[in-house]
């Protein structure tokens, strides 16, 4: 049978916010080594939180891009003195009033306490769960940016550099980051040096953005957003535009 979630740093409460917003993640998290399990939940806590901000287009695009801007702030600083800035405060409890989904509603209340959770782990597993949101925000700011069309129609990627930085920065860097844990708490995981563990990780990581980019191209061409790069589809003699 799978084991309830072996993490002195996260109550009941949070677990039950994890299972709200994926189950499917929450019942993998506790297939995992016990070492591994809180970096790895409270890193996808967080995630979750910021791809709610940067997901919710129904909302504003400049108070979106307000709150992620802060919720950043407080992720990357060490001393957590953003925590108590009364604008994230603020921004974050109106944004939970205005989710639809029981569950995201329930996930960005929590968030003040969700955030100080960073604090509960060693300061090595702090720094990578830190370092992987900075990228994954990164890629969620620049995606809000580019995909900002309004009454102008369907945005698309222009370049294959473009859509690699962009699998990275949401995935590959996720795949580096769960490599990095493996290789600080479980020595000897692998017989291949860490340095080639984290090029497959990361190369992995990016390899499912892409199968999650095919899986959802109808739903983002909908949302007038395509990632195929018009220099690809270019080659096939096709347009943004045509796929739509």
């Amino acid at each position: 049978p799978i084991q309830p979630l072996q993490s002195p740093s996260l109550s009941a409460a949070h677990r039950q916010i994890l299972r709200g917003v994926s189950r499917s993640f929450d019942l993998s998290i506790r297939l995992l080594p016990p070492a591994l399990q809180a970096p790895v939940a409270i890193g996808y806590l967080l995630a979750r939180a910021t791809d709610t901000v940067a997901d919710t287009t129904a909302l504003p695009l400049g108070e979106r891009q307000v709150l992620l801007d802060l919720m950043t702030q407080a992720i990357a600083d060490p001393h957590a003195w953003a925590l108590k800035n009364p604008e994230l405060t603020r921004l974050t409890q109106a944004f939970a009033a205005q989710q639809t989904d029981p569950h995201e509603r329930a996930l960005m209340q929590a968030l003040p306490q969700c955030l100080p959770l960073l604090h509960t782990l060693n300061l090595d597993d702090q720094a990578s769960v830190r370092g992987v949101l900075g990228h994954i925000t990164r890629g969620q700011q620049l995606d809000m940016a580019r995909f900002n069309s309004g009454p102008q129609g369907l945005e698309a990627l222009q370049t294959e550099a473009e859509l690699a930085d962009y699998t990275w920065l949401v995935a590959g860097c996720v795949g580096e980051f769960w490599t990095e844990l493996c290789g600080r708490h479980l020595p000897g995981y692998s017989l291949l040096p860490q340095a080639e563990m984290m090029r497959i990780g990361r190369e992995y990581g990016m390899g499912l953005q892409r199968l999650n980019i095919i899986r959802d191209a109808g739903a983002d061409l909908t949302a007038r957003r395509c990632y195929w790069p018009v220099e690809i589809l270019a080659q096939a003699g096709l347009t943004p535009a045509l796929l739509a």
